[in-house]
């Protein structure tokens, strides 16, 4: 969230701010349909596609770590 405060532009603080906690409802709902399958595929596959998706969505922040890194720079 500092991060977000600090790189927003001063007119539009509290529109960052509210985009921010608005994206944990997709996040909630992502998960909520996601969970429907827990009882109908087996426990390894389950947690086996979770971990997997995490691991890409890792992934995918270390190959933007170079551009972040460039983007963020005055930011401390």
């Amino acid at each position: 969230m500092s991060a977000t405060s600090k790189l927003a532009p001063r007119a539009f603080g509290s529109q960052t701010m509210a985009l921010w906690f608005l994206s944990l409802a997709p996040a909630n709902g992502i998960q909520a349909q996601v969970v429907k399958l827990y009882g109908q595929v087996s426990n390894p596959l389950y947690f086996g596609l979770n971990g997997a998706v995490a691991v890409a969505a890792g992934v995918v922040v270390m190959a933007m770590a170079p551009w972040l890194r460039r983007t963020m720079h005055p930011v401390h």
